[in-house]
């Protein structure tokens, strides 16, 4: 009878000890996935900052663009207006001085 006490008692025991190992691993792969997830949190964390900031400077250089373009637009605006405009007054110059030249050669 004492020996399969003592066979009980040693069975036991190991199941203690491997239950303790199981329970070791366990907790040693939950610090492990939870050092992983945290990591993996970071990197994200860390990407959408970089986007962010990526998108932001990009934000900055297409206003930028932008700024330029429309006042190129309004450089072209106002010098195809200019033109028109100069156009127009060449155009009265050349009438007025013919009107002006008919009416002396009218009356000498």
């Amino acid at each position: 009878v004492a020996k399969f006490e003592h066979e009980a008692v040693e069975q036991a025991t190991l199941a203690v000890q491997l239950d303790k190992l199981d329970e070791d691993r366990v907790a040693e792969q939950r610090d492990k996935h939870r050092q992983v997830t945290l990591e993996k949190m970071r990197r994200n964390k860390r990407f959408n900052e970089e986007w962010a900031t990526r998108g932001w400077e990009q934000h900055a250089r297409n206003e930028t663009r932008r700024v330029q373009r429309e006042q190129q637009e309004w450089k072209f605006m106002e010098s195809q207006y200019n033109k028109a405009d100069e156009t127009i007054r060449r155009v009265r110059n050349i009438a007025t001085e013919e009107v002006l030249d008919g009416i002396d050669a009218f009356e000498a």
